[in-house]
Order: C-alpha cells, then structure tokens, then sequence
C-alpha cells in the first residue's frame, strides 16, 4: 500500500455493508501521508447511507439500493455449496471443501473460537509483508484462555510423541524469545509430565536467538548456534542463565518440538529446521512444530506436508526425520501487491 505523499487517494470497494474495513484502510492510507477524499464503490449497503467516513470522506455509490432493505443473515443458507479459492494459485478447489474452510483445526479450537469471538479483529492488518483482512491476537488470547490453549498445543503434542513412543528420548522446546507462548513453556511441561507423556529422558527448553539480517534474503539461516541458550525446563524461569546451566546438551538424540505464536510466512521454522538438521552433535529423532495461528498460505501448507521427512549429511540411515507441522486455528492469507522490487541474494 505505497503511496505517494501529499497525493489524492482514492478508494475503490464492491461493496460497503458497515463501512469498518474501509474506515481502517481511510485511517492506514492518512497515517501514511495521503490525502484520502473520495471511496467509490459499486454498491452501499450501509443503514445510514449519508454518514460520511471518519468524518469528511464520502462513499459514492454506483448503483442506486436506496429501497434496498438490509439485514444480517443470521443462520447458514441450507443447501448451498462451499466454493474456495486459493488466494495464491487463484485456483478453485472444487468438491469437498478443504480443511482451510475451518478457522479449528478441531473440536476443541472450535468451542475455544466460539468463546472467544470478542477478541477477533476485523480490517486491514499488515504484518510480515502480507495483507490481512482478520487476526486472532495471540497475546489477547492467551491472556483470557491461557489454560485452554495449553491444552489444545498439549494435545498436538501428545499425537506425535505415540508416533515416537518406540523412541525414548530428551525432549526439547524451542521458541523465540520475543514469542507470546514462550511464557506457557513451563506449563506445557507440567501438563505434560501430569499426563505421564514425559518422565524418560531429561526436558530442555531453548530460546532461539534472532540476528539482523541486513537486506531482503531468500533463505535467512541464523549462525547463532542452535543450543546456546538451552537449559532444563525445571531449572525454572529465570531471567539470566548463569553458564553452568546455558549451553547444555540432551544427551545423545532427542525429539524437537518447536513453539510459535503464529506461522505468516515460515521463514523462521525453515530456518529452525535448517539448523536441526545440520547440528552434528546432537541429531533430533523426531522433529514437531506447532504454531496457535496458521497463516500460511496453502502453497506453502502444501509445501510443508510434503516434506514428512528430512535428511543430513549427518543422518547415518536413510529413514530421514519424521516431521509434523500442527496448528490449532487456520487463517488463509494473501501476499502483499506492489512496491519496488527488492535484490534477493
């Protein structure tokens, strides 16, 4: 959404119903310097059709609704089909709908989103160069259901460790430090080991150090090694980590479980797998990441699911990795258009 400064904008829509999501586009587009004076829209549902937008912006309608009644649906249209489009590919799926139909990816995200409908945002959002029209704030959500969604990332856990239950190792978290569901990593343990799912080998938690990477790159792989801040998940949180208890090492092989607040792009668990894979010390027997909003697009879904298992030159079999990516609710998203192009190295 670049736009020259001091230059008249104007706001193309199909259609306004309450007017919110062009009210938060006017409020971005003015933030940013333009001059927003007009919107133009094919059709103006809006009750009160003469208020102008934040005040001084008028909606002109091309087509005429004036004895247009509107009212909110308030249940689903019965025998209707689902149609989706992928917003990447722009290719329709046709036949059953496709699991990014659903915002939970179960039943109990489902009855959790239900409660939870107040803290959903509606409008324009921008965020790791993508544009999106809703979002799920993760730390609103944790601040009011922080018991039920440390459940629901408990259940994803648990699936995949009876896929490695043959395999008795370390388990280790990692997180980014600047994460919201970093604060749960001692609670995700405590449920874990309450439900007898950890007790074999030793819990480690890792926070994943960020660097800044300077301009625009294809593949940003940290070199900050992978287990320089790990330490035992009982050692409690502390704030600073003397160096008797940082730096440690499971012993031997281990199974990865990587934690985030919300996948946008996958950049940052690429480059977690990237490192996991290439550490010749400690090799993961198992490798699981599990994100409360899944943003990625389904290119990209897709792209991951295919990669079920990984391989390295440190790996002395060719069985590969097992590796799972889990999420607890789905909002499709679409790239950001426009603005001047960008050197990749």
């Amino acid at each position: 959404m670049d736009c020259p400064l001091g230059q008249p904008v104007t706001i193309f829509a199909d259609a306004i119903f309450r007017g919110n999501t062009v009210t938060v586009l006017a409020e971005i587009l003015r933030a940013r310097g333009c001059i927003v004076n007009k919107i133009v829209a094919c059709v103006d549902l809006r009750e009160d059709r003469g208020t102008l937008i934040l005040g001084d912006i008028p909606i002109h309608a091309l087509v005429n609704v004036d004895a247009f009644r509107t009212e909110e649906l308030q249940q689903s249209a019965n025998g209707g089909a689902d149609v989706q489009i992928d917003r990447v590919t722009h290719v329709p799926i046709r036949g059953a709908s496709s699991q990014f139909v659903a915002m939970a990816s179960t039943q109990m995200a489902e009855d959790l989103l239900k409660r939870s409908e107040s803290i959903i945002e509606h409008g324009f959002k921008e965020r790791g160069g993508r544009l999106h029209t809703i979002a799920l704030p993760v730390g609103r959500l944790l601040k009011s259901f922080r018991n039920e969604c440390v459940d629901l990332i408990v259940d994803k856990i648990v699936r995949f460790l009876a896929d490695c239950a043959d395999c008795p190792a370390d388990i280790v978290f990692f997180f980014r430090a600047e994460s919201e569901i970093a604060n749960c990593i001692g609670s995700l343990h405590d449920r874990l080991v309450s439900k007898g799912h950890i007790g074999i080998g030793r819990t480690y938690k890792v926070a994943l150090q960020s660097e800044h990477q300077g301009a625009t790159t294809l593949f940003t792989h940290s070199k900050i090694p992978l287990f320089r801040t790990c330490v035992p998940v009982d050692s409690g949180q502390l704030l600073f980590f003397s160096n008797e208890t940082t730096g440690v090492r499971p012993n031997g092989k281990y199974l990865g479980i990587y934690l985030d607040d919300a996948a946008v792009s996958g950049k940052a668990l690429r480059s977690f797998l990237y490192q996991a894979m290439c550490d010749k010390e400690c090799v993961p027997i198992g490798l699981l990441g599990v994100v409360l909003v899944n943003r990625l697009s389904p290119v990209e879904l897709r792209a991951f699911e295919l990669n079920r298992r990984l391989w390295s030159p440190n790996l002395q079999d060719e069985v590969g990795v097992p590796f799972r990516l889990a999420d607890v609710f789905r909002m499709q998203v679409r790239s950001k258009e426009g603005g001047a192009p960008k050197t990749i190295r």
